[in-house]
């Protein structure tokens, strides 16, 4: 059984009366044009284009009256909240063109956590100018040159936050 969230009702009390996608006669009307498209009768295309149109439209409405859309901060599209395997999060709504993600906080888009520090990579040296950068896999953590797709396999296991490099013998 489905039940809707807090979130939802907000959502649509935020949205009555300033949309049409909210609004009983929309969505009957949509729901017709769709079981129309089940049948083979009518142009996909057309239906979605009016839709998108629509909501394009109505957009600045939103804005005005207080729905909040959140930007990308990478290039100022909106972002689209989604859920993954470990929860939900923020993505940029041009994906594949934009790769932007930001973490979920509350329902809106959160912060990156700080950037760790700047370690040189000991294989690289200041030459090559590689950084070691903690990566997660399967839920541990190990560090890893920046620099490893130009042949730099340097890799260090995670000591609580910092890679375990041991010195040279």
């Amino acid at each position: 059984m489905l039940l809707p969230t807090k979130s939802a009702y907000q959502l649509v009390d935020a949205l009555v009366g300033k949309t049409g996608f909210i609004d009983l006669g929309y969505t009957q009307a949509m729901e017709l044009k769709l079981d129309s498209l089940a049948e083979g009768k009518g142009d996909y295309r057309l239906l979605v284009g009016s839709m998108h149109a629509q909501l394009e439209a109505e957009i600045p409405t939103l804005l005005i009256a207080g729905v909040q859309v959140h930007s990308c901060p990478a290039c100022a599209s909106q972002l689209v909240r989604r859920k993954g395997p470990k929860g939900h999060f923020w993505s940029c709504s041009q994906y594949p063109d934009c790769k932007q993600t930001l973490p979920d906080s509350d329902g809106k888009p959160g912060e990156r956590a700080a950037a760790g520090p700047e370690i040189q990579c000991p294989e690289c040296g200041p030459k090559q100018g590689g950084r070691l950068r903690r990566i997660s896999y399967e839920q541990k953590f190990f560090w890893s040159c920046t620099r490893y797709r130009d042949g730099c396999k340097a890799k260090f296991k995670d000591a609580a936050g910092r890679p375990l490099i041991k010195p040279a013998a």
